[in-house]
């Protein structure tokens, strides 16, 4: 849940606090570069412990199971608007 956490507040960041509150116009790589690396591990970590996480109940198949909701997540993305919250 932490990572989770980490990679959400680092989303709403980038996506809603720096562009409208903050008012930055310049991308998160060069504002606060560290920023990648640290939603970076924490994705993987979150990825890592979700397969742990749900072992006992899919078994062998956790980690296909777990790649194919990814898959599911980046591929559902072209359905949000295109605007600053949509790609």
């Amino acid at each position: 849940m932490m990572t989770i956490g980490v990679n959400v507040t680092i989303g709403i960041y980038a996506a809603i606090i720096m562009p409208f509150i903050l008012r930055v116009d310049i991308p998160i790589d060069v504002y606060a570069p560290r920023f990648i690396y640290i939603g970076a591990i924490s994705g993987f970590l979150c990825f890592i412990s979700l397969i742990i996480a749900v072992w006992p109940a899919f078994g062998f198949y956790s980690p296909f199971l777990i790649f194919a909701f990814f898959l599911g997540f980046l591929n559902i993305s072209h359905f949000l608007p295109n605007n600053h919250l949509g790609i």
